[in-house]
């Protein structure tokens, strides 16, 4: 290693700040945008390094041979969706759980239900494929902390199960970039498995009671956010919402100032990207 670099990397060191560095070393997935409409507009999307987008959101197919993006497909793994063609045929498992109050119409699942890994493994994953996603977004990674704190006895080794779900993914489809969103208590389990960690909710928070935007006071997520970043060197991804042009703005400043890629918008995500 060439002597200059090597004072570089000390000095960062020193300063607290190699994690900041390693951020620029990493995959270049920033800007990126997070989407679930069903728009076919591509040119809101043009400035954007990396898009999150619903599985069957047409615009994989709409863009450009060569575009160069990274087009992430949102996939659930701990929870079941009464949307989903999918549904019907599962509906009624024993291992198909509880609905989850703030998602009308989500279902969470016990993930270490085989007929669960195979669905994601061999019919969610390869249909983003053929619409042409190169990339997955993980989400409800959370639901298996849920359940196993909720109820240890009943719901053991679900944390690990989700982890090795997410390494599973990796073995099998190992060119494909994985987000993780949230599941910081998965993130150790299958950190090897990840190109990136998305965070979201970390400078605003919504009331689904009150169907209210607000800035968090307690900082946890952001806490969250730096000890995974510190201890597995991650790329890490901001997502939070506002509705308004002050709170929008704000929350940038914020993420600004820590040098993090944030993407801001309503809770729904169903807006298409600010021009």
């Amino acid at each position: 290693m060439r002597l200059w670099l090597l004072a570089l990397l000390m000095v960062l060191g020193s300063a607290g700040l190699l994690w900041r560095w390693r951020y620029w070393q990493a995959p270049l997935l920033a800007p990126f945008c997070v989407y679930y409409g069903s728009s076919r507009q591509t040119e809101p999307f043009a400035g954007y390094h990396t898009l999150i987008l619903s599985r069957h959101s047409p615009l994989p197919g709409l863009l450009p041979p060569g575009h160069g993006k990274t087009l992430a497909a949102y996939v659930s793994l701990g929870e079941a969706e009464q949307y989903e063609p999918y549904f019907a045929k599962i509906a009624g498992q024993d291992w198909v759980l509880s609905p989850n109050i703030d998602w009308p119409g989500a279902y969470r699942v016990d993930v270490r239900h085989s007929q669960w890994r195979t669905l994601i493994l061999d019919a969610l994953i390869p249909e983003a494929l053929d619409r042409g996603f190169n990339a997955l977004f993980l989400d409800t990674l959370d639901v298996a902390e849920y359940l196993e704190h909720r109820d240890p006895r009943r719901y053991a080794g679900t944390i690990e199960a989700m982890g090795q779900l997410v390494l599973a993914i990796h073995e099998k489809y190992p060119a494909l970039k994985l987000i993780s969103n949230n599941g910081f208590a998965i993130i150790p389990v299958c950190h090897t498995a990840l190109s990136a960690c998305l965070v979201e909710s970390v400078f605003t928070s919504y009331d689904f009671a009150q169907r209210r935007y607000q800035l968090a006071t307690d900082g946890i997520r952001l806490d969250e956010l730096d000890r995974i970043q510190e201890r597995f060197h991650k790329t890490m991804l901001v997502l939070d919402y506002a509705d308004d042009a002050a709170l929008r703005h704000e929350v940038q400043s914020h993420a600004q100032a820590r040098k993090l890629p944030v993407y801001v918008t309503t809770i729904g995500l169903q807006d298409l990207p600010p021009s």
